[in-house]
């Protein structure tokens, strides 16, 4: 398949409350080409502050999105969540079903202390690990969509460094100690698919 990346433009901004309040980022997706998947990257620096954590989550940083939702409306199926999963488990089955394993960059630690995160969630539409011909039946068709949208519900700071009772967290941009995080979104695009082909809808969740 010919498949051609594309950055996703419009992504809202974030703020350190924004992450704090346990908010949920909403990413309307592009629809002009059919779906392979989309690769979510987060990059900012978390600072501890008023007291060492008491643990560190042994899922983080994978875990700064508590679930990350993909939701499709169509004529065909209504409304669906092809994909339903928490960050950390995203994180974990493109390690397994990839050679190549996704980025993963920050050591987090219990001291007080500003901590580098750098993490790619890739969220993949078709069936993983299986042949060519099975994939192209289950990309997402996004052109039939009427409507696509990503969405991101974030943990906050304690949940990836244990409070250790008078712990505050404060998230800055990457490498500084100002600024603001940032999630940039990768369209995975399939190329050369006019006459746009039924596919299956894959379904990828767990049970809450």
């Amino acid at each position: 398949m010919n498949i051609k990346r594309l950055p996703q433009q419009g992504v809202p901004a974030l703020t350190s409350a924004f992450i704090e309040g346990k908010n949920t980022l909403v990413v309307p997706l592009d629809r002009q080409q059919y779906l392979y998947g989309v690769i979510v990257k987060f990059l900012g620096r978390l600072t501890t502050a008023g007291g060492a954590g008491a643990a560190v989550n042994a899922e983080a940083p994978y875990s700064l999105f508590n679930r990350i939702r993909v939701n499709t409306n169509s004529s065909l199926y209504g409304s669906k969540l092809p994909i339903s999963l928490p960050g950390a488990t995203i994180y974990q089955r493109a390690h397994i079903f990839s050679s190549t394993p996704p980025v993963a960059s920050g050591s987090l630690a219990t001291a007080n202390a500003s901590y580098d995160i750098e993490v790619d969630w890739p969220i993949l539409f078709v069936l993983e690990n299986t042949a060519d011909d099975v994939q192209r039946a289950t990309l997402l068709p996004a052109p039939l969509l009427s409507s696509l949208q990503l969405e991101m519900d974030f943990n906050p700071g304690a949940a990836l460094i244990t409070t250790g009772g008078a712990t505050t967290y404060a998230w800055t941009a990457y490498g500084s100690g100002t600024g603001v995080p940032e999630v940039l979104v990768t369209l995975l695009q399939v190329n050369g698919l006019q006459n746009n082909p039924k596919t299956v809808l894959c379904t990828k969740t767990d049970q809450y």
